[in-house]
């Protein structure tokens, strides 16, 4: 079993490790209740114990003392991280620090830094500032998730395929919609050059029309996405009840999750009003080289 020791007070500012709770509560910085331990559900399956039983933790100080520590359960957590679930138990740094005579040293150190931000200056600039310690090691998710990402990596391509099927979907319904709003209007095309409206800017109407469609379009879909989207990223789908401790490769167990993606907000709208206005160009000037007396005989 792995123990890991942590500040209650800090740790919900990088990790969101007490939403997780099932049974119980989380650990508290309060010294009366110093001596207790947070055990993931499938280990506290294995061991049999309950919210409120006495577990005993035997582990080496930092001098290689054997140390023995009785501990309460405070609560159960049921993490998204099947690791976590299946052989972790958490205590208070507090606590490590005393019976582990760990002098108020640390083993490691997890930074936060926003969504949008790109941590590797700041991680650029942290071992600028840790240079005089070789023996400490600054390390980035993506090092931390080599194995997590090398699926990942291997998936992408069904991905692609995916998204392309996708589009192609979206380019159809398109096509379909904009194909029919000027086929429908060929006698009208036919009254306006009738008229005298030279055909640039019947097809400049056209295309204006079809952004203003694929705009609208585009910004409903994009409304309806994010509004899931918001569910997702806060609350996401607990798919815990259908994997229960399956291995699916990556480190998922209950609670999928998404994430926001800027280049899909700027480029799903985009795709929508440029793909408008190019479909509806070819019908449009395929009406446009008729003779005025066939658009206005058309049907």
């Amino acid at each position: 079993v792995k123990v890991v020791a942590l500040d209650p007070a800090t740790d919900g500012r990088v990790f969101r490790l007490a939403e997780t709770v099932r049974a119980g509560r989380f650990l508290t910085a309060d010294p009366e209740s110093a001596y207790e331990v947070l055990l993931g559900e499938w280990l506290a399956k294995d061991l049999g114990a309950a919210v409120g039983d006495q577990v005993t933790i035997r582990a080496r100080t930092r001098y290689g003392a054997f140390q023995t520590m009785e501990l309460e359960v405070a609560g159960i957590l049921n993490c998204p991280n099947p690791m976590i679930n299946r052989g972790t138990a958490f205590i208070t740094l507090a606590l490590a620090g005393e019976a582990l005579e760990m002098e108020g040293a640390v083993s490691e150190l997890a930074l936060s830094f926003p969504e949008w931000e790109e941590p590797a200056a700041r991680l650029q600039d942290i071992r600028g500032r840790l240079k005089d310690f070789p023996e400490l090691t600054v390390a980035g998710w993506k090092e931390l998730a080599r194995d997590f990402l090398s699926i990942a990596q291997a998936k992408s391509a069904t991905s692609s395929l995916l998204l392309a099927l996708i589009f192609l979907i979206a380019a159809v319904g398109i096509s379909n919609t904009m194909l029919m709003a000027v086929f429908e209007r060929v006698r009208e095309i036919g009254m306006m050059r009738a008229l005298g409206m030279a055909d640039s800017s019947i097809r400049l109407a056209f295309l204006l029309e079809a952004g203003g469609i694929g705009l609208t379009g585009s910004a409903a879909g994009l409304a309806l996405g994010a509004l899931i989207n918001f569910f997702m990223v806060n609350w996401g789908l607990d798919f815990s009840a259908l994997i229960g401790e399956m291995e699916i490769g990556y480190r998922v167990h209950s609670v999928f999750r998404s994430a926001w993606h800027p280049q899909a907000l700027i480029g799903a709208p985009l795709f929508g009003v440029l793909a408008s206005m190019a479909i509806s160009f070819f019908p449009s000037a395929r009406a446009l080289r008729m003779r005025i007396t066939d658009c206005l005989r058309y049907k």
